[in-house]
């Protein structure tokens, strides 16, 4: 008869088995890991071919296979240390890669970048995920790689490929133009989907007005599509997911809210307006346009396509209104009796990195922090009309209308 091992025997045996396989795994791994310094520039080069390749042969699937396994790869194979001294977030590598697709896909390009535009969400979210961006560093905190960073003008790269090679998109019409059913069908998408920024009667609130007929990438039916379907890049405007009747619907609505003749840029001059922003207000020590300027505030340069003439001037009077995501006021207090007023830039359970008045990023290591407090009161003074007077705020909201970006 044969005899039974004890349950406990069992189990340590089991733990053993266990642990060696896990050490010939680990074995495995670093004989890997040696081998990519070899490796990753063959395996790009071979994928960057087939991906031109596919461009050239308009083979949607493997464009859009071959586009995201290289960008994979440079993301997960080269190496990259911490970005802390450069203030690199999550956010701003997806600022950068979505700026970088936009740029591209300005120039009337073909499927490829109606691909990644469309799909940018969850394009983003696959590189940010396959980041091993949670190690642990020495200074307490987490930080992404900045290898994202060289990924950026790889996507440029792969967008102009496509630009380079592949005929140019024809523009689309909208089928049911002019119709009353369709109108109305739009009328009701509005004000479900599109009224809270752009406001009930299309004329802005947070978001531009409606009522002149002009938008930011073009007035044609198939700009318009675009727009509507893919969002706004470096705006809060997102892509709407809908179907193509509800969009059409949408922008058959759109062209009756037009009003001939609308121009609210004409009430103040954008030369003098230019001067306000760079003395008498001081806007240029804060803000950013077209890479001249301060980094404690927002950038500006597209902000005539992000905001309505309504709302910038609210922002101006009454700056704590609307504080921009990234730009929240904090004031890290710590143990050894400092307070450091700035922005947040990046935050984790173990540390929080700011921006001070004096545009310095700091970070500081929770265990070293007393308190973070919330300021409610942004950091950018009130305009009253003590400060600016009504046409000065006219002259500088006509100015600000005219930053579309480059």
């Amino acid at each position: 008869m044969r005899r039974r091992t004890p349950t406990g025997i069992r189990a340590r045996r089991h733990r053993d088995r266990e642990a060696r396989r896990w050490l010939r795994r680990r074995s495995r791994e670093s004989r890997t890991m040696r081998s990519i310094g070899r490796s990753t520039m063959r395996g790009r080069l071979a994928l960057e071919q087939d991906l031109a390749r596919a461009v050239a042969r308009h083979q949607t699937a493997v464009v859009e296979k071959s586009g995201v396994d290289l960008l994979h790869r440079v993301w997960t194979e080269l190496p990259g240390g911490c970005p802390v001294a450069n203030g690199l977030s999550a956010k701003n590598c997806r600022e950068g890669l979505q700026r970088a697709i936009e740029l591209s896909s300005s120039r009337r390009t073909n499927f490829l970048i109606d691909f990644l535009v469309r799909n940018f969400s969850s394009f983003t979210h696959i590189i940010l995920s396959l980041s091993p961006c949670n190690r642990t560093q020495s200074s307490g905190g987490t930080m992404l790689r900045p290898i994202l960073a060289r990924a950026l003008p790889l996507s440029l790269l792969i967008t102009m490929w496509a630009v380079e090679s592949a005929p140019q998109t024809r523009e689309l019409k909208n089928p049911v133009e002019g119709q009353q059913k369709a109108i109305e069908q739009g009328e009701y998408v509005y004000k479900s989907r599109c009224s809270e920024c752009h406001g009930l009667d299309a004329r802005g609130y947070r978001a531009p007005d409606l009522t002149t007929g002009q938008f930011s990438n073009g007035t044609g039916d198939g700009q318009l599509y675009r727009l509507i379907t893919r969002g706004l890049p470096t705006t809060e405007m997102p892509g709407i997911n809908m179907n193509e009747d509800e969009v059409w619907a949408l922008i058959s609505y759109l062209r009756t809210v037009v009003v001939p003749g609308t121009n609210a840029n004409a009430r103040g001059n954008a030369q003098t307006g230019a001067a306000i922003y760079s003395g008498k207000a001081g806007c240029a020590g804060c803000h950013m346009v077209n890479g001249k300027g301060g980094r404690l505030g927002p950038d500006l340069s597209r902000i005539g396509v992000a905001r309505s003439r309504m709302a910038l001037a609210r922002e101006i009077r009454s700056a704590s209104e609307y504080i921009a995501q990234g730009y929240e006021p904090v004031t890290v207090a710590t143990r050894d009796g400092r307070q450091i007023k700035g922005v947040r830039k990046n935050e984790d359970t173990f540390s929080i990195q700011i921006m001070d008045t004096n545009e310095q990023l700091s970070t500081f290591l929770k265990k070293d922090v007393r308190e973070v407090i919330d300021e409610k009161k942004s950091l950018m003074p009130d305009y009253g009309p003590d400060k600016l007077t009504e046409a000065e705020l006219d002259d500088l909201l006509t100015y600000l209308g005219t930053l579309h970006g480059r």
